[in-house]
């Protein structure tokens, strides 16, 4: 028996998402920070253990990946050395059952599903979650979301049951990572758009919800850790932070907008008006308040606008659909958000950088590191400050964790790398004599030095540069 093409277009709705996911080099200043963190909890026993690698004070470190580290330290561990790539293909797995939980929720029920319309809406779909397609912990958190989605829009009777299945997802959702708490504004949302008679159960969730969420190692003060998420790494100008209309990624950016106006029109087309009640309303306009948030409108196309087209198997008879997959998986590849071009270069190579992560990291900088046995505090991009305590000896300036480092250090920072006048007196006030940047930080050092300046580029890699003082230049022999 031959392979049909509604099983053809199955194998692409699983595949395709695998295949582009599969192509990106493993970096994600995520993964990094909470591996290290991970492994912390681990040696320490605590879930707030001493930040030992960290050069200066820092704020209370409240952080609900906490489970997603501790999960990426004991695979660390088992697979070591080959930890890191291991946790990339646990990744894999994870979005493979995020397209199951779609598969089984929405498609299979349906009597044919691969119109021309259902695949554009699909690989819309992927092409706007691609911005998910990494290692980091917000990828776990799609798990836990989507059966919470599923179970809260069912027009199943309430039952005991269906209440502990949603609070056992947001208890899972919580330890995970903190967009958790967009458990209240769903719930909320149907409090206030239901009739009367239905608005019980709704309100018995939302209220309990409050006390669910706090069913983790830090209780409330989850709450204050989310609100300062999103108020601090706005004003710091965290990229994933600033609105869409800023199209700092203009690929993702556009086809935000560019959804936003075809679901205006599947609406009015379609008189689709109990749309606005359903909880994916809000969470679709979310996106317009940073860019982060835009991939719960792309994960909730395939559950609210996937059409069940029971007279549409005339369609098999026709190219019209292979057509459409073959130039959007095209589109998914070359035109994707992050604009990842290391794709090509990836699926060209015979060595796959993927899996040898030489390129994505300044390991010849770590070497020189060590055989200097430079072991100082280093001054360094906030990407890279994971990685560093992973693997060296140098105490870092900051990390990914953004939120607990003060203002301060920050502006420093940006002094620092704008290579404005004074900026080796910022380096002196920290007893600094060390800085690991990426090229793009170090740009405008790398053009303002000059004979009078105390530093000089002791490694220079292909996507960083390793700075040294004069002091430790005289002591290193120039790589």
């Amino acid at each position: 028996m031959g392979l049909s093409k509604s099983h053809f277009y199955l194998w692409l709705f699983f595949l395709i998402p695998l295949f582009y996911y599969f192509s990106l080099p493993a970096f994600s200043p995520d993964m990094d920070i909470w591996l290290a963190q991970g492994l912390s909890i681990l040696k320490y026993k605590t879930f707030s253990p001493p930040e030992t690698r960290i050069w200066g004070e820092t704020l209370e470190n409240i952080y609900p990946a906490w489970g997603a580290a501790i999960i990426y330290a004991l695979i660390e561990k088992t697979f070591h050395p080959w930890g890191r790539e291991a946790i990339g293909l646990f990744h894999k797995l994870v979005l493979l059952f995020v397209l199951a939980i779609l598969y089984f929720k929405t498609l299979r029920p349906m009597n044919y599903v691969w119109t021309a319309k259902n695949i554009l809406l699909i690989c819309l779909s992927f092409f706007g979650l691609s911005y998910l397609f990494s290692d980091r912990p917000a990828l776990l958190a799609l798990v836990p979301f989507l059966l919470f989605y599923y179970e809260l829009e069912d027009q199943k009777k309430w039952t005991f049951k269906r209440y502990c299945r949603l609070f056992i997802y947001t208890v899972l959702w919580i330890n995970i990572h903190g967009s958790a708490i967009l458990v209240l504004p769903m719930v909320f949302w149907h409090l206030i758009f239901r009739p009367s008679i239905e608005k019980k159960p709704y309100g018995i969730l939302g209220f309990a919800s409050l006390f669910v969420l706090m069913l983790n190692p830090f209780g409330g003060k989850i709450y204050f850790y989310t609100w300062q998420t999103a108020v601090i790494s706005t004003e710091r100008f965290m990229g994933e932070w600033r609105s869409p209309f800023y199209f700092d990624s203009p690929a993702n950016d556009g086809a935000y907008f560019l959804w936003l106006v075809l679901l205006i029109i599947l609406i009015i087309k379609n008189k689709r008006w109990n749309y606005f009640k359903n909880s994916a309303f809000p969470l679709t306009l979310l996106g317009l308040t940073a860019e982060r948030q835009i991939v719960w409108a792309f994960l909730l196309i395939i559950p609210c606008w996937i059409v069940d087209r029971e007279k549409a198997k005339e369609e098999t008879k026709s190219f019209l659909n292979g057509f459409i997959v073959s130039i959007l998986l095209l589109a998914i590849i070359l035109l994707n958000p992050f604009k990842r071009f290391e794709f090509i270069e990836n699926f060209l190579s015979t060595t796959f950088p993927r899996y040898s992560l030489t390129k994505q990291y300044p390991h010849e900088s770590l070497q020189f590191l060590k055989r200097c046995l430079l072991n100082g505090p280093i001054f360094n991009s906030l990407e890279i400050g994971g990685w560093l305590e992973l693997y060296s000896q140098n105490k870092v300036f900051f990390d990914a964790r953004n939120i607990i480092f003060a203002d301060e250090k920050f502006q420093d920072f940006r002094f620092i790398v704008s290579a404005r006048e004074g900026w080796e007196k910022i380096l002196q006030k920290y007893s600094i004599n060390l800085m690991l940047l990426t090229k793009e930080d170090s740009k405008n050092l790398e053009r303002n030095i000059n004979n009078k300046s105390n530093w000089n580029i002791l490694v220079n890699e292909p996507l960083y540069q390793l700075w040294g003082s004069d002091e430790i230049f005289k002591n290193c022999e120039r790589k």
